[in-house]
């Protein structure tokens, strides 16, 4: 940039100088002293010392500071941004209304943790592993939760400026508890044991076997979503839809979870990038059908063994809906960091994930 400045005020001196030469033989033209004094005293070859130090000032007073692009048949309008990618569409028209739009591609590394209370019911059960499994009534759960770990990875592009669409892959795991209490004359009977059907029947009869039931399940998930954004001045609205199937060892029927994530949020500029600040809710619906194996400890009871129990049961959360609040920091057009957590009565999450845009 020097060198070019340097050229600039060289051809801006040099034809002062021969400007100035031309105008003083013109004047003296019958002086032959007078005509050659201007030219030797500098020679457009090699700059006078003084007009040396003055080039020498000025691009030392410009070095590094930006020079503005000006084109004549442009002058008075500001330069035209070209869109240079295929997607999304109708993005030039946003361009020149003059917004800015994010890179239209993106892959992202998710890492999500819940832990949520849930609903329990239409329970099936068989003590015996050569008998179907039938419907019983007379078990209670209370206070039941799963903890599940997730990481995933997604892919996703901007179709419209409005419209993002995405697709995830990952893994999950998940433990949790079921407190379990069951009747204890129920379970004798479905072991065809008649000993509290008597006019003396047994203490055991009438207490109830409490246990926790363990639940532990890993496996994957894939889903497909869409997002709908908008933005004004700082302010923006983001509501991503998800719909994911998942797939785990407890049973051999997939998950399906939905989610809807409404978010309304504000962006501000510094010095680190830009952040966005945002409120919002999540709905969540889903329905897990378990099956499992879980061995009721009744060794030291009349039964006089422990009793297999092969078990169905369908799992969906307590809160369907819960807040959140997140912050978005993109800390450049290519990376950016989202931080989110999520609460409610029988519900929290926390959602990390690093984005990377082309």
């Amino acid at each position: 940039m020097r060198r070019v400045l340097l050229l600039i005020f060289n051809f801006i001196f040099v034809s002062q100088g021969f400007a100035q030469t031309s105008f003083g033989a013109a004047e003296n033209a019958g002086d032959a002293e007078s005509l050659e004094a201007p030219v030797n005293s500098c020679d457009p070859a090699s700059l006078c010392a003084e007009y040396t130090k003055m080039i020498l000032e000025q691009a030392r007073k410009l070095d590094g500071k930006p020079v503005p692009e000006f084109f004549w048949e442009n002058r008075g309008t500001r330069q035209k941004q070209e869109w240079d990618y295929a997607l999304p569409f109708l993005a030039q028209r946003v361009i020149d209304r003059g917004f800015s739009l994010p890179k239209p591609y993106g892959l992202s590394v998710i890492f999500f943790h819940q832990d949520q209370g849930i609903n329990l019911g239409d329970l099936k059960l068989a003590f015996k592993d050569d008998v179907p499994l039938k419907d019983i009534d007379f078990v209670k759960f209370t206070n039941a939760h799963v903890e599940n770990y997730t990481w995933q990875a997604k892919l996703d592009a901007w179709i419209f400026p409005f419209l993002n669409v995405f697709a995830v892959v990952g893994s999950i795991k998940g433990s949790g508890n079921v407190p379990v209490s069951i009747a204890a004359k129920d379970v004798f009977a479905s072991e065809g044991i008649d000993i509290c059907d008597g006019a003396h029947t047994p203490e055991l009869c009438n207490s109830k076997i409490s246990y926790d039931a363990p639940i532990n399940y890993y496996g994957y998930n894939v889903g497909l979503g869409f997002l709908l954004g908008a933005g004004y001045q700082n302010y923006f609205f983001a509501m991503p839809v998800t719909y994911v199937k998942t797939y785990v060892n407890v049973t051999d029927v997939p998950t399906y979870v939905f989610n809807v994530t409404p978010r309304l949020g504000y962006n501000w500029g510094g010095p680190l990038g830009k952040m966005g600040f945002y409120l919002g809710a999540n709905y969540q619906q889903m329905e897990i059908t378990l099956r499992g194996r879980y061995m009721l400890p009744l060794t030291g009871t009349e039964i006089g063994h422990d009793v297999p129990v092969n078990y169905e049961i369908k799992e969906s959360p307590m809160d369907l809906w819960n807040a959140i609040t997140g912050l978005n920091w993109e800390i450049s057009k290519e990376w950016s960091v989202v931080v989110e957590l999520g609460y409610s009565q029988n519900r929290e999450n926390q959602t990390f994930v690093m984005n990377y845009r082309w």
